[in-house]
């Protein structure tokens, strides 16, 4: 059976986004159904250079979309069965759209970031930026129209820890290459070479590159979440 996805929408673009059903991935990826993701941007507190670095994983050669380009970790909110239950016992499907995506980012933090030393991720270590959905992407081709919807969060790494990140394409699992950057310096690279990144890190990238204030913001929110306290 075709995976379920949270079917959404956002009558404004300052407005939250809302519940409205669920769609099959493949509904929602051929003809434009909007539905939800998180993003992870996977982050430690560098020693050496006093500041905290974001890592982003170049994606497969292989890869059917934006194949040998840099990008964050994520995934989709899937729709199950007990949803239906919930939301037959609460008229906020907003709180059930919050609830899942921290799940989400947890579930898929420690399904595609492998530490070294061994580390399990929980809700401490993810810390949501901006609102539910805030950055959205709306991508037409000539085989498939994706619009979505993401929550963003920074994953904090412990400090002086190995991250690999693993991903399966056609051929099979394999490690992918990774690097750190400071934010300033993964913005500087995004407005140089737009085109070496996929649009799940696309999409936020741009929009701090854009909005200077939204730049600082992060900037805090990565500081916060990464740097040790004394």
């Amino acid at each position: 059976m075709d995976e379920l996805f949270f079917l959404v929408d956002r009558k404004t673009p300052d407005s939250s986004v809302e519940l409205c059903g669920c769609v099959s991935r493949t509904t929602a990826h051929v003809l434009g159904f909007p539905h939800t993701t998180v993003l992870l941007l996977p982050a430690t507190w560098d020693q050496p250079r006093n500041e905290p670095v974001v890592f982003v994983h170049k994606r497969s050669p292989v890869k059917r979309v934006s194949p040998n380009t840099w990008d964050f970790c994520g995934g989709h909110l899937s729709f199950d069965d007990w949803h239906c239950q919930y939301l037959r016992n609460s008229l906020n499907g907003s709180h059930l759209i919050e609830r899942m995506a921290e799940d989400t980012a947890i579930r898929e933090a420690n399904e595609e970031l492998k530490c070294s030393p061994e580390f399990q991720f929980a809700e401490k270590d993810i810390h949501r930026f901006k609102t539910v959905g805030y950055f959205d992407c709306n991508t037409k081709t000539d085989k498939s129209h994706n619009v979505e919807f993401s929550t963003a969060y920074v994953v904090t790494v412990p400090i002086d820890t190995d991250v690999a990140v693993w991903d399966t394409d056609r051929e099979g699992e394999r490690q992918l290459e990774v690097r750190g950057f400071s934010l300033a310096e993964l913005a500087g690279e995004f407005a140089r070479s737009e085109e070496s990144f996929a649009d799940g890190a696309g999409r936020i990238l741009r929009r701090i590159v854009d909005e200077p204030a939204l730049m600082m913001e992060l900037s805090e929110l990565l500081r916060t979440s990464t740097k040790p306290s004394t």
